[in-house]
């Protein structure tokens, strides 16, 4: 079934409509024109599979029950238009995934019941958007997987606890060994395996020195630091080693033996403080430094080789001005010649037109004479 068009275009002032129980499978956009005055509006008990953008009518809504459908899939502009949105209950649906700003151009929103979906990931970056407004968050009865990528959210969770109903257990899925537990119940290292991953890489490795860096998928807040320690194995030396903050992600080792293998490792210090070490995230390599005595001959020949390519830019340089000047003193030489030899013709031909012309007076006189 679906609501046909212009049903509700003349009913500006109805506040309450309760469509539940009518097996509604579309609900397109225009549909629901004409309800300006609208303000509860009762979807709940349908066939929806998926719902678009509301109509920008419905910016007075307040409450939206979209509960014991089957919808799988929420437009990023789902309720873009709803500025007003009070109380959003979607539960009883095959959610599994929603966009991260979702609720971005939501200000009101109280109470968000998303209870029995297929979450196996809470949208923790969409409820961030929604955290200093909300007031009441159900999220009971979804699989979720009780993993390393859920440390943020049970960070988060444990830090609005109020806005959580004391009847409301998110409870674990996955793994097998969790599964039923009460997810904020658990500590870290109990879903987080070894509470958590550090993957580590050495290079620039130098005589003396060798940069370690590394990346983890482990939560700031429920670490205090790293500890990086290293030990020189081949001659049995002392542990040394030094505390990092939470951020970062490198250290440079210095003042190391040449020719030498390192055992290193990086270890991730819990908050709460514990003797039992067993579950702390850690990662350990081995790293032998460069011979020294190798490295000074490369070095010497690299420096060689720079100053060889050095004088044959010099040598190269100065064959190239020489070269320029022979060419230039050659063209000036060219260039003074013609300048005389043209100069010396021009002033041939200016004596000989002078000649001329004092010859051809003379016979002018003469010719003159006679005719006298």
């Amino acid at each position: 079934y679906k609501i046909s068009q212009n049903s509700f275009k003349n009913l500006t002032n109805l506040i309450k409509i309760d469509l539940s129980y009518n097996s509604i499978e579309i609900l397109p956009h225009e549909r629901l024109a004409g309800l300006m005055s609208l303000k509860l509006l009762n979807l709940s008990h349908n066939s929806i599979r998926e719902i678009h953008e509301f109509h920008e009518d419905l910016k007075n809504l307040q409450i939206l029950d979209l509960s014991y459908n089957s919808i799988s899939h929420l437009s990023p502009k789902f309720i873009l238009n709803l500025h007003n949105l009070n109380e959003l209950y979607i539960y009883e649906n095959s959610l599994s995934y929603i966009s991260n700003d979702l609720f971005l151009h939501v200000n009101q929103l109280q109470l968000l019941d998303f209870r029995h979906n297929q979450f196996q990931h809470i949208p923790i970056n969409a409820l961030k958007l929604i955290e200093t407004q909300i007031r009441s968050l159900k999220t009971e009865e979804n699989p979720i997987n009780c993993d390393c990528d859920q440390q943020e959210l049970w960070s988060w969770l444990k830090d609005h606890k109020k806005i959580i109903p004391e009847e409301d257990i998110l409870r674990c899925n996955l793994p097998l060994n969790l599964k039923g537990q009460s997810f904020l119940d658990l500590e870290p290292q109990k879903f987080c395996s070894s509470f958590g991953e550090i993957k580590m890489s050495v290079r620039d490795v130098q005589p003396f020195s060798m940069l370690v860096s590394w990346t983890s998928n482990l939560n700031q807040s429920t670490i205090r630091g790293y500890r990086i320690a290293y030990q020189a194995i081949d001659i049995d030396g002392q542990v040394n080693g030094k505390v990092l903050e939470p951020s970062a992600s490198s250290v440079k080792l210095i003042r190391l033996s040449p020719d030498t293998k390192y055992r290193i490792c990086i270890l991730a210090l819990p908050v709460v403080e514990t003797t039992n070490l067993t579950y702390t995230a850690n990662f350990c390599t081995q790293v032998s430094t460069l011979d020294g005595t190798r490295q000074v001959d490369e070095d010497n020949i690299f420096k060689g080789s720079i100053l060889t390519r050095r004088l044959g830019l010099i040598v190269g340089s100065v064959l190239g001005c020489i070269v320029f000047i022979i060419l230039v003193t050659i063209l000036g030489f060219l260039k003074l010649k013609k300048q005389k030899q043209e100069a010396k013709r021009n002033s041939e031909t200016v004596q000989t037109i002078n000649t001329t012309d004092y010859l051809n007076y003379q016979q002018f006189q003469i010719d003159h004479n006679s005719v006298s």
